[in-house]
């Protein structure tokens, strides 16, 4: 028993050692640097240091640091998130959970750049004012992780070529980013840009990531070249998001549930792969000549605005299932051909459900973008060469429907109406055959009951006598004519009475009239058997 309880307690002994050696070290206070303590430093750095704040940490000297771990090894970065202190492996300057003017911070990171240490580390501090670091060569790993520039941040042609991390830092202004150049990786993790960001001309070499981070104001890619990997998972852009003329030749770019409001990707080359997979498109999206060389992705992409898709190149699959388009504005694929497989739901699909896209009103591409010739051909197309027969019939349907209302000639608007849409729906609609042929038959039927007369007694097929085993009731003869009007040479009345070679009914009144409606009746029995055989040939024979 003693053996049981001394277990228990060093099992409990043992946990709680653990707790206490996890729990996170507290923040010391920030402590703000003035100049004249960064002129000292600068003067003597290896020994007017602030220790735990501004300092170069020597190898195998104790290094504290928040939130972030810095590794350098053949120039690649690698990145744990835990607050703690360590040895360090290699010498670096560290700035740690300081406030610091703008002038000083760029005064202490251009005498760093000249020191013989592997790595500068801003963490968590608190940047007043200005900082100015344009046509600057960082030829070490910088990083700023959780630092908040509350000035405007010009880092302006600037050479990051060992990596740089912004991991949740604040750009409470503008931040300039134009031409600069990005060799290794650049890391833009939840961070938060509160005002204009311009990356106008940026290069980006190596693996990037912004993923989570926030653009409250306009972002500006334009001309910007990404040649690795890039992902923008679940960036948030309120404001606009400027992509034109942007390039991404990376294996995979990624927008995954991106929120992008008054986007333009006018002239934007994906050269491989892209993902918009559940990302949201408000205000005006543009995609204007836009080249999606790789798969593309928009399964389950939410459009709230319009969007251009004019004279795009999808030249691989492309996924629009589970798409909600605009209940008002409509997309545009004006000129826009060159697509092999376009995979999109052309009405509403219930098997792509999600969670956020069960709003049957606004799914499916039918109806949701404007009447253009061209594509709508193209995409007749891709529907048949898919397989995809049905879907192919109702957009061919849908297409011929919306080019005859835009005819400006009433009479050929209102005649391709009544001969070829109505009756057969373009040669893609059986039931709408079925349809001509009943309102064909029946009314007719009607009209030829008030001229029947009986041969016996000459009453009309209104005051009928009972049903008899060797006679029809006049109605019944009526419609049987009328289907002799329609398929001559059946005789359906022949089967009155077969016992007679005379029919119980005949025409007694207005009999001329009555053969000329007949007539006519036999006319529209061969259009509709010549309607019959076009839709034969359509749907059944292809």
């Amino acid at each position: 028993m003693r053996t049981y309880q001394m277990t228990c307690l060093m099992i409990l002994l043992w946990f709680a050692l653990v707790a206490v050696a996890d729990e996170p070290s507290e923040e010391p206070p920030m402590r703000e640097i003035s100049s004249d303590e960064v002129t000292r430093f600068l003067a003597q750095p290896d020994s007017a240091k602030i220790d735990g704040y501004l300092q170069i940490v020597r190898r195998g000297e104790s290094w504290e640091f928040t939130n972030s771990e810095y590794s350098v090894r053949n120039s690649r970065w690698s990145f744990k998130t835990f607050t703690t202190s360590s040895t360090a492996e290699f010498d670096l300057f560290q700035l740690r959970h300081a406030k610091v003017k703008g002038e000083d911070l760029r005064r202490l990171i251009e005498a760093a750049l000249g020191w013989d240490i592997a790595l500068i580390a801003v963490d968590t501090c608190v940047v007043e004012g200005d900082l100015r670091l344009g046509h600057t060569s960082f030829d070490k790993p910088v990083g700023f992780r959780g630092t908040t520039f509350n000035g405007l941040t010009y880092f302006y042609r600037n050479t990051f070529s060992k990596g740089v991390d912004f991991a949740r830092a604040t750009f409470a202004q503008e931040a300039h980013f134009g031409e600069a150049s990005f060799p290794s990786e650049a890391w833009f993790t939840e961070v938060n840009f509160l005002g204009e960001t311009n990356f106008n001309g940026a290069t980006f070499s190596n693996k990037t990531n912004f993923s989570l981070s926030t653009f409250a104001e306009h972002a500006d890619w334009n001309t910007a070249k990404f040649t690795a990997d890039v992902d923008f998972y679940a960036v948030s852009f309120a404001k606009g998001a400027n992509f034109s003329i942007a390039s991404f030749s990376g294996a995979r770019t990624s927008f995954l549930e991106a929120k992008i409001s008054d986007g333009s990707f006018y002239g934007t080359t994906f050269a491989n792969s892209v993902v918009f997979e559940s990302a949201t498109f408000t205000d005006e999206t543009t995609f204007h000549n836009t080249t999606f060389a790789g798969i593309t992705h928009f399964k389950n992409a939410t459009f709230s605005g319009d969007v251009n898709f004019t004279e795009c190149q999808f030249e691989k699959l492309t996924d629009f299932r589970g798409c909600l388009y605009p209940e008002k504005a409509k997309i545009d694929f004006a000129g826009t051909t060159e697509f092999s497989r376009l995979v999109n739901e052309w009405t509403y699909d219930p098997q792509f459900n999600t969670e956020n896209n069960t709003d049957s009103k606004r799914r499916g591409l039918k109806g949701k973008f404007k009447f253009d010739e061209t594509f709508f051909s193209a995409l007749i197309r891709n529907y048949e060469g898919m397989g995809w027969l049905k879907k192919a019939d109702d957009a061919y349907y849908t297409y011929r429907v919306e080019k005859r209302r835009g005819l400006k000639n009433w009479w050929r608007r209102w005649g391709e109406f009544i001969f070829l849409e109505f009756p057969f729906g373009y040669g893609v609609k059986p039931w709408f055959l079925l349809r001509s042929f009943i309102l064909v038959w029946i009314p007719f039927g009607m009209y030829y009951t008030f001229f029947l007369r009986h041969q016996e007694n000459g009453t009309s097929p209104w005051r009928t006598r009972p049903f008899t085993r060797h006679e029809f009731s006049g109605f019944i003869w009526a419609f049987l004519h009328s289907l002799d009007a329609m398929a001559q040479g059946l005789e359906f009345h022949s089967l009155t009475d077969p016992f007679f070679d005379e029919s119980p009914y005949q025409f007694r009144e207005r009999k001329k009239a009555v053969i000329n409606v007949q007539r006519f009746q036999q006319l529209l029995g061969w259009y509709l058997l010549a309607l019959f055989l076009i839709l034969f040939g359509k749907i059944w024979i292809r």
